[in-house]
């Protein structure tokens, strides 16, 4: 769920940082967030409110320094659109099965419906149901209040747990650190030397984009603004391009001036189990640049060359995320279409 730290200009100058986190989804309308912000600098006569951090902002949204009632109604949109695709139903145990994810606007519904809520679930904190329930809330699910994730294939609970202690080991034990890092993940694989590769949920790139102000990349750029079909079609392939040029390599082996390549991938060394990859950290690199099972003094990280078994799975789940992340493009482009989206060339617009 969306939040943000607000300050203001006044304590900042002053070098002060004092402020609070706001939970958007705890205001039903601006005036109840502007309403809270008041109360939270209320020492201050005449405050200028200022957003110092923000956290799990909705697909497109930059972080500002301030939001105005515009934006927090698309942000509140936003937030209820990715609640749809945010739960779901594990089969726990022989008696009872589980809905994880995020229930807090439903969490009421939840708990007439026969729900207990577990923060201490092998899966995640969740609501726990006995299985003479199920139909009941699937169909709660259906009613359109919210909308079940299917998934592309059948997800493993067995790996994601083993996830989950890895980096709760590496945390030391701080379920709050824990619960970013498994939302940030969109997939996981086990490697053939025992370390977990993780693919992050991809970020949703709807900025401004750069274009030089003179010679055939200026005439790009007039190519690319003339129409919405234009800046709909550099939309979808700037932020498809970096998985569509790592699955191109992993596929031929070679760059684009014809260099062979090798995958691999860094094991963070911060984890204190030792078996953790983070960051979609797959790499391609020249043969003579892969140092197989070392640890790279500039990086504090180990190299791992991959396997062949690896690398095809690897590619499966990189498409399979292709897939979801372009889906998700769709959607937001359905939202919003290219009215947050901008272009600019570096001189010439200034």
């Amino acid at each position: 769920m969306a939040r943000c730290y607000v300050g203001t200009y006044g304590k900042y100058n002053g070098g002060s940082l004092a402020g609070g986190w706001l939970d958007l989804s705890d205001y039903a309308t601006y005036q109840d967030f502007l309403k809270a912000c008041k109360e939270l600098h209320k020492n201050e006569s005449d405050p200028e409110f200022m957003i110092q951090d923000w956290e799990s902002l909705p697909d497109g949204f930059p972080a500002e320094e301030w939001i105005g009632e515009d934006d927090f109604n698309d942000i509140k949109a936003a937030m209820q659109e990715e609640e749809k695709v945010s739960v779901r139903i594990i089969d726990y145990s022989e008696k009872a099965f589980a809905l994880v994810g995020e229930t807090k606007t439903i969490k009421d519904n939840l708990k007439s419906l026969g729900g207990r809520f577990n923060s201490k679930l092998s899966c995640g904190a969740g609501w726990v149901f006995p299985k003479s329930k199920l139909t009941t809330v699937q169909a709660f699910l259906d009613m359109g209040v919210m909308e079940k994730r299917e998934p592309a294939q059948k997800r493993d609970e067995a790996l994601w747990e083993e996830f989950r202690k890895r980096i709760l080991k590496a945390e030391g034990g701080r379920e709050n650190l824990v619960e970013r890092h498994l939302k940030e993940a969109s997939e996981i694989m086990m490697t053939d030397c025992g370390v977990i590769l993780v693919f992050d949920k991809q970020p949703v790139d709807a900025g401004t984009f750069w274009f030089h102000d003179e010679g055939p990349n200026y005439e790009y750029y007039k190519k690319v603004t003339e129409s919405d079909k234009t800046k709909t079609e550099y939309f979808m392939r700037a932020n498809l391009e970096k998985i569509d040029n790592l699955i191109k390599e992993l596929t031929e082996r070679k760059n684009q001036w014809g260099d062979e390549l090798v995958p691999v991938f860094h094991e963070h060394e911060w984890c204190s189990v030792g078996l953790l990859g983070w960051g979609n950290s797959i790499y391609m690199m020249k043969e003579y640049d892969v140092r197989s099972d070392e640890q790279d003094p500039r990086s504090r990280n180990y190299t791992h060359r991959m396997t062949e078994n690896d690398a095809k799975k690897a590619l499966a789940i990189l498409k399979s995320e292709r897939a979801k992340f372009e889906k998700r493009l769709q959607t937001y482009l359905k939202r919003y279409g290219v009215s947050k989206i901008s272009f600019g060339t570096y001189w010439a617009d200034r």
